[in-house]
């Protein structure tokens, strides 16, 4: 990767295409070096990993509904966008077939797509405090 970040001869894409190259390489080795119980522990972490951001996911939305007084309606519909949203990632994350820029363009399309949801689901006010709370979290303070 070094080596590739001082050439200065290269195209962005051919520059991201090597450095796709690479990581995959990396990854390939990597696996290589497992044994098939480090294997398996790493899929059961991964998996773990997957739960517990399920379950954030779904104390987030009752949060929201507590803190933005939503309806049951509207609680449905964004736990479908959600879960809509969710599988989309999952298969972007998923798809080998794709350069890590690729993703990344495919992911703010889709979190484009989410807000965009989020629209027609929640009232102006709500949508408001929603983007309230967002700032306020990034203004919380390490203690």
């Amino acid at each position: 990767m070094a080596e590739l970040k001082k050439n200065d001869n290269i195209t962005v894409k051919e520059f991201n295409s090597r450095k796709e190259s690479i990581r995959k390489q990396k990854n390939e080795k990597f696996q290589a070096l497992l044994t098939p119980e480090q294997k398996s522990k790493m899929d059961k972490m991964k998996q773990e990993r997957l739960t517990k951001s399920h379950d954030r996911g779904q104390r987030g939305i009752e949060s929201m509904k507590t803190k933005l007084n939503l309806s049951d309606e509207q609680v449905i519909k964004l736990k479908a966008s959600h879960e809509s949203f969710a599988s989309k990632a999952k298969d972007i994350r998923i798809n080998e077939s794709l350069t890590s820029e690729q993703k990344k363009e495919q992911f703010k399309a889709l979190e484009k797509q989410r807000r965009e949801e989020a629209k027609t689901i929640l009232t102006k006010e709500q949508l408001d405090k929603m983007q309230s709370m967002h700032k306020d979290r990034g203004n919380k303070s390490v203690k």
